[in-house]
């Protein structure tokens, strides 16, 4: 038999009294909560790993730069944040250029993020990041292609993301 949700207080017969425990509520609400935020993770890491190899790959001949010191590429990655902590990042591997081996770069990287992480301090969050400060130099007035074309895939992916989540 199913136990009775709603009684009416026998002293005022307008009043409704529920019966409902509100901590298995918001015990189950967390628990929702956290399965959506771990989905979410796991399905931004896929966008980020999907992202930055599509910008690491590019090469001279499909519109992308000269890899001289290695640097920019190197400098290239992902983190995602969940309240404003890193919960996954990209290893922002060093790429050798030809005059120089990209440790400056993975390093730029890591910080850039280390930087934009106070600026998300709740949500669930994505970076793509190209570290050196000349990055957005060589998209927009060298015209060669850094993180243009991974940004249109992320973009792409998150897109169907939310189509999958928000009905």
């Amino acid at each position: 038999m199913a136990k009775k949700i709603v009684t009416h207080h026998s002293k005022y017969k307008s009043v409704i009294v529920s019966k409902f425990d509100m901590r298995k509520i918001h015990d189950g609400l967390k628990m929702e909560m956290k399965q959506l935020v771990d989905f979410l993770v796991f399905r931004f890491e896929q966008i980020g790993e999907e992202a930055i190899k599509i910008a690491r790959s590019k090469t001279w001949e499909d519109g992308s730069f000269h890899d001289i010191t290695g640097n920019l590429r190197s400098s290239i990655g992902y983190a995602i944040l969940v309240d404003g902590k890193v919960h996954k990042q990209s290893d922002f591997k060093a790429v050798a250029g030809r005059i120089d081996d990209g440790t400056k770069g993975s390093a730029t990287g890591q910080a850039l993020i280390t930087k934009l992480q106070s600026k998300f301090p709740w949500g669930v969050v994505l970076i793509l990041c190209a570290g050196m400060n000349y990055a957005a130099y060589v998209e927009s007035v060298k015209h060669k292609d850094v993180l243009t074309s991974a940004e249109l895939v992320a973009d792409k992916l998150f897109k169907q993301l939310l189509k999958g989540i928000v009905a």
